[in-house]
């Protein structure tokens, strides 16, 4: 909604950058975490140096952890948007699932995450193509209101390449641990090619839900979580249903970003990580109650992107 959303046609250019970007990162973040071995601030230094590379460690894990609670807060909003619950109980229940499997490790982190992502996707591929193919008429009329300016919507950044700069400075400062582990642990060659074909179908899925996004735009302006909305106007029994759909999805993406920013202070299966993710995840939940979702989305994902697309150069 703010990386896509506000640039109508433009947002397949920025999408086709976005996907440059990631492909070209995590092809390099696999590279080094397999010469690298298991020494997570190697891969840092590999690219920037002793001093910079130190700089970049610590401020992907912090990063990390600001955008796990942008994910508890999103997870809080969906369950509040659909069916009314108070916040606390969606960022209480991400909280604990999360810390569950993070605990757990690495390896049951990623078998979790690869039988629920595909389910996913398909499911959200589904609501997209049948909003468009239902809104395809209101598509023109909508793209007009963007480029005249005539409905205020929020973005990332005001030009659309400086957003997908951001886009894919975002998610591969985000992605940098777990694609360097996953390189280290299958080789660089195996992730390079699966994460080129992950990151392609993203940027599709992406585009594709920002021009149904954009086809009932009027309705979905102001919502902390449109793709809700599109779900309502699709079917009742739907929309039921997509409050956990979102929920799941959202778990995805949070379990990973717990898992790089406690793995970056202590080794995995150790009463010391497990206490590190205990209290990140507590101290992430408070901060996600304090602030609302979408700006959370606006400033974190914003400075995150900017310190990500300055690692990539």
């Amino acid at each position: 909604m703010q990386y896509f959303v506000p640039f109508g046609k433009n947002a397949i250019a920025a999408a086709g950058l976005t996907a440059l970007i990631l492909i070209t990162a995590n092809s390099g973040f696999a590279y080094a975490g397999e010469k690298c071995g298991d020494n997570k601030d190697a891969i840092f230094v590999f690219f920037a140096g002793p001093k910079a590379g130190k700089i970049f460690c610590w401020l992907t894990a912090a990063f990390a952890l600001l955008s796990y609670v942008v994910m508890l807060a999103g997870a809080g909003s969906a369950l509040n948007q659909q069916y009314g619950l108070p916040l606390w109980t969606g960022v209480a229940a991400m909280t604990i699932f999360t810390v569950i499997t993070v605990c757990l490790g690495l390896n049951k982190l990623v078998n979790i995450i690869s039988r629920i992502g595909p389910f996913l996707a398909a499911l959200v591929l589904f609501t997209g193509i049948v909003t468009l193919l239902h809104n395809s008429s209101s598509l023109p009329e909508n793209l007009q209101l963007i480029d005249e300016g005539r409905i205020a919507l929020l973005k990332s950044a005001n030009k659309w390449w400086l957003s997908a700069l951001l886009n894919g400075g975002m998610n591969l400062l985000i992605m940098s641990g777990l694609m360097a582990e996953l390189g280290e642990e299958y080789g660089a060659k195996k992730i390079m090619a699966g994460q080129s074909i992950g990151v392609l179908l993203y940027a599709s899925i992406c585009l594709l839900m920002a021009f149904a996004l954009i086809s009932v735009l009027p309705q979905i302006t102001g919502t902390q979580i449109p793709n809700l909305v599109l779900a309502a106007g699709l079917s009742p029994a739907l929309a039921a249903v997509f409050g956990i759909i979102i929920f799941a999805a959202v778990f995805t993406t949070a379990c990973p970003l717990l898992w790089t920013a406690a793995s970056r202070i202590n080794r995995e299966k150790s009463r010391r990580y497990s206490l590190t993710v205990l209290l990140m995840a507590g101290s992430g939940s408070l901060l996600a109650l304090a602030v609302p979702f979408a700006t959370l989305v606006n400033r974190i994902f914003v400075a995150e992107g900017l310190v990500g697309i300055i690692l990539f150069f």
